[in-house]
């Protein structure tokens, strides 16, 4: 088993809440502007690009 850098685990750590942050503040506006179908299509936009994430997570990149 190999052990990765501390300095990368918190780089990634770091990208994946913003990433998480970015998403919420998204949802908030859309939510503020449109109001819940705004909030719908949010979450159609986000679907396929979270599956993708998850993807590449599962394949280890």
């Amino acid at each position: 088993m190999t052990h990765s850098d501390p300095a990368t685990d918190r780089k990634h750590a770091m990208v994946g809440f913003l990433i998480a942050a970015l998403i919420v503040a998204v949802l908030a506006v859309a939510l503020l502007l449109f109001g819940l179908p705004g909030v719908g299509l949010v979450m159609v936009a986000a679907t396929p690009i979270l599956f993708v994430v998850l993807v590449l997570l599962s394949i280890g990149r």
